[in-house]
């Protein structure tokens, strides 16, 4: 009871302290667990930082995040120092949780109704965001965004401001100033193409997005008929971009998932060789010997050796591998392969003439 008469005086006097935002300062004292939650107050959590990415540059832009979700006033936003108060008098060490079930956790003693957590990484030159908005009471991913930005740190200051307001809907001017691969929709899909293993031209008239994993024997028939006809003779024409959906019962599907995007971190063409040996070695991988066959990759594909098995065994891409499979769900998959081709859905390995019938298509009205 002591918590809630805490929790409902803040956010009365907030409104009045708070007026560009109410960032609510909540008291909560005591040993007892919250038994409320606050269905539109949000917590941010601090972005996870990946690779060459520094302590400083992911605080300034958690900070910015926070900022945003306040001025937009769409949700009620917990101060970061209120926070930590919060999880600090309940024995929660927010810097040691880095997996998702555990901020998920992190969002239940906060008493809040959703979560936004996120990571910051570089591929090259370019700096990558991605935030996700999960709901605490079902852990579930809501929504998601991502973009990227080449330049200075108020770039990427800047950038924030584009990717909260996907996050929450909410349309905004971009700024000048700002390079961002936008998260973009075909059609009706709503799936995100920014910052995702992909071939050809970025304004190539054929969006191909195709949904797989790596040990499902349909998924490389598919993969061939795509890669030795499609793109050979649409060539120019076409830009792939590749989503993770691995099946719950391909044991070693979720683990190569996991290596090609720790490959695709360092870069894209180091994702498209793991892609090509995982389905040529398909047979001969198992769940025993992934991880070993996942570091002989990485070798040949003369990545960094130490930083690839940190993530691998870390799971450190897992969570971007999770948010492909929820986008997945939320347009309707319940298998693979599935491709949409400007947002046309095309399922299971289909022949080759059906590709062309639907890129014909589609290319006699661009």
């Amino acid at each position: 009871m002591k918590k809630v008469i805490w929790l409902m005086i803040a956010l009365f006097f907030s409104h009045n302290l708070y007026p560009l935002g109410r960032v609510y300062a909540q008291e909560m004292g005591g040993e007892e667990e919250a038994p409320f939650r606050v269905e539109n107050m949000i917590a941010v959590l601090d972005l996870n930082l990946v690779g060459g990415v520094n302590k400083a540059l992911t605080t300034t832009l958690t900070n910015a995040l926070i900022n945003e979700l306040v001025g937009l006033k769409v949700y009620d936003v917990i101060d970061r120092a209120n926070r930590d108060k919060i999880l600090s008098e309940q024995g929660f060490q927010l810097k040691d949780c880095v997996e998702e079930e555990c901020r998920v956790e992190a969002g239940r003693m906060l008493g809040v109704g959703k979560i936004v957590v996120g990571n910051v990484f570089k591929v090259g030159e370019a700096h990558f965001i991605n935030i996700q908005l999960i709901n605490v009471e079902t852990g579930m991913v809501e929504k998601s965004a991502m973009d990227k930005c080449v330049g200075t740190i108020d770039k990427l200051v800047d950038l924030m401001s584009t990717l909260v307001a996907k996050l929450v809907g909410v349309k905004i001017k971009q700024e000048v100033g700002v390079k961002s691969m936008e998260s973009t929709s075909t059609g009706e899909m709503g799936y995100i193409l920014a910052g995702r293993p992909f071939k050809g031209p970025e304004d190539a008239p054929i969006t191909i997005v195709e949904y797989s994993e790596f040990q499902c024997p349909y998924c490389r028939r598919a993969a061939a008929t795509v890669g030795n006809q499609v793109l050979k003779n649409y060539g120019d024409k076409i830009k792939l971009v590749f989503k993770h959906f691995p099946l719950g019962f391909h044991k070693w599907a979720e683990p190569a998932a996991i290596a090609s995007e720790c490959a695709f971190r360092q870069n894209n063409e180091a994702f498209w060789y793991f892609f090509d040996k995982f389905f040529e070695n398909q047979r001969i991988i198992n769940e025993g010997n992934i991880r070993e066959k996942s570091l002989q990759l990485a070798e040949e594909a003369n990545l960094d050796k130490e930083e690839f098995s940190n993530c691998y065994d870390n799971k450190e891409t897992l969570t971007q591998v999770k948010q492909d499979i929820e986008e997945g769900k939320s347009i309707g998959l319940t298998g693979v392969p599935a491709f949409f081709i400007n947002g046309k859905k095309l399922s299971g390995a289909q022949p080759y003439e059906k590709f062309k019938e639907v890129i014909d298509e589609e290319l006699k009205g661009k």
